[in-house]
């Protein structure tokens, strides 16, 4: 960083970077951007067709480039005042995006360095500082008001991206708790009846007609009617507790043991109604006659 500055200073004062709208120490980014190595000075007719006119003053956005004398020539302003004005905001480096206003009879220069705004009457030999005038004022707070408007558009832009990927990655992580859970209840409905067909069985057979329902049909309750949640515990049966009784061990050939422990209006006499998790197992089910084994 230091060496960018010496050779900047070292260049003379006809071709130093005047420092008007500046600060004391350049940044790395300055200077990661511009690199004196690769500095030239900017001609007086280059300056003058960059000056923006207007019927109440003129504005210029300092560039890279820029030398003082070649800006005191385009706008009509001795190197003295300039240099006053540089002695004044005491500091020694043109940056690119700062910008100067000017009167319309050239009277008043407009400092705006982005961080404050000054203004200074050039009439005289000596220098002064005065008010801004209420025309450049205006000016500068259409700039700003332009630099927020699109600031917040880019920070609006920006946080709607985030929330749409958030919201997808919550979709993803949501799909997958799903996922494990079906994954997790077929593997014990799986586990439970081969365990049951591996057992050694004993008890009464009965010849029985047999349906099946899930607790996921529309309008069904997931508790029955002797308390069981059939979320914890799937493998229930419903029975005509008068021919099998409520909280009896039944196997049923093929499907594994269940607990009697749910009943319904239209299980009557032999008639069972199996519980299944999956709404498309309890449709293949059907209807049918089975013998099922009362185990105790």
């Amino acid at each position: 960083m230091r060496n960018i500055k010496t050779k900047i200073i070292t260049a003379g004062t006809t071709f130093a970077l005047a420092g008007l709208f500046s600060v004391a120490n350049p940044t790395d980014t300055f200077a990661a951007e511009y690199d004196s190595s690769n500095w030239s000075a900017r001609s007086t007719s280059e300056i003058k067709s960059d000056i923006e006119n207007n019927s109440d003053g003129s504005k210029y956005t300092f560039q890279w480039g820029d030398t003082l004398s070649a800006i005191a020539s385009a706008t009509d302003l001795s190197v003295n005042k300039l240099t006053e004005i540089n002695n004044i905001n005491n500091a020694n480096v043109i940056y690119a995006g700062n910008s100067i206003y000017l009167s319309g009879d050239n009277h008043i220069v407009t400092v705006d360095n982005n961080k404050e705004v000054k203004s200074y009457d050039v009439s005289d030999e000596k220098v002064k500082e005065v008010e801004t005038p209420k025309e450049t004022q205006e000016k500068i707070q259409s700039k700003e008001s332009k630099q927020s408007k699109s600031k917040d558009k880019a920070e609006a832009a920006e946080s709607e991206v985030k929330e749409t990927k958030n919201t997808e990655e919550k979709k993803t992580e949501t799909k997958k708790q799903e996922t494990k859970a079906e994954a997790k209840d077929s593997s014990k409905e799986k586990t439970a009846n081969e365990s049951a067909s591996s057992e050694e069985k004993s008890g009464n057979w009965v010849t029985v007609e047999a349906t099946a329902y899930s607790t996921n049909e529309p309008g069904l309750s997931d508790t029955t009617a002797t308390g069981i949640n059939l979320n914890e515990n799937p493998r229930v049966i419903a029975v005509d507790p008068s021919v099998i009784p409520l909280g009896s061990k039944v196997y049923v050939p093929g499907y594994g043991t269940y607990i009697a422990g749910d009943t319904g209006g239209a299980i009557k006499g032999k008639r069972i109604d199996i519980h299944m998790t999956s709404i498309d197992d309890c449709y293949a089910f059907g209807r049918r006659t089975m013998d099922i084994q009362i185990l105790d």
